[in-house]
């Protein structure tokens, strides 16, 4: 842990953010919230999933990856521990060094909506404006590529997985925690990537969102 602390401190003293986190969103128009998005969680790592009926082009050509499910998850990882096979504690801690980014994306059953024993699911609400401007979001974290106009990295069946480039780097300070807060900032959601390092911290704010809009 002392390690881990020192790597991080040190990439933040020393810029090395390269993160959309200082951008400033513009607010959305008022709108209803008609659209249902699910953050799901495992206690480390969350992503982002949407209806796969609801994605438009450019993502809408995910769905012939996935054609027999309905929900389409996109998260943030770092290129090199992910496409590793095996882990130790030095790659944990070599991730957190700034690297290039990947955007992981998979295909979910129905049942993903009520959650699992290992996935949390938490709903949220977005107006068609805000899903316009998160699959925006989405499409701009793609590098271009052959495979439905982005580099595919890697294909992972056993996962019902497909990971591609990122435009973005990972780094202690933008972490795929971080990454799901922008994005559904993106989506017009009152989140705070800041300073959001663990999974923990995402899902305070999220679950926060959710209570508020089940009142």
């Amino acid at each position: 842990m002392r390690w881990a602390f020192l790597v991080v401190m040190v990439a933040q003293l020393a810029g090395c953010a390269t993160s959309r986190v200082f951008e400033a969103v513009p607010l959305l128009p008022p709108e209803p919230l008609t659209e249902t998005i699910l953050v799901l969680d495992d206690g480390w790592h969350t992503e982002v999933a949407l209806p796969a009926a609801s994605l438009d082009e450019p993502l809408a050509r995910f769905r012939g990856s996935f054609p027999a499910n309905p929900w389409i998850s996109f998260s943030f990882g770092e290129r090199r521990y992910e496409l590793q096979q095996k882990h130790n504690a030095l790659d944990n801690l070599i991730a957190l060094i700034p690297g290039p980014g990947i955007v992981m994306v998979i295909g979910h059953v129905a049942t993903i909506s009520a959650g699992n024993e290992t996935l949390r699911t938490t709903p949220l609400k977005i107006s068609r404006a805000g899903l316009d401007r998160l699959q925006d979001f989405l499409w701009r974290d793609f590098s271009p590529g052959a495979y439905a106009g982005a580099e595919m990295l890697r294909d992972a069946p056993e996962f019902n997985m497909r990971v591609y480039a990122s435009t973005a780097s990972y780094d202690a300070t933008y972490t795929c925690n971080t990454w799901t807060l922008e994005a559904l900032r993106a989506a017009g959601l009152p989140t705070s990537p800041l300073g959001v390092l663990f999974a923990e911290q995402a899902m305070g704010q999220i679950q926060r969102i959710q209570r508020e809009q089940s009142k």
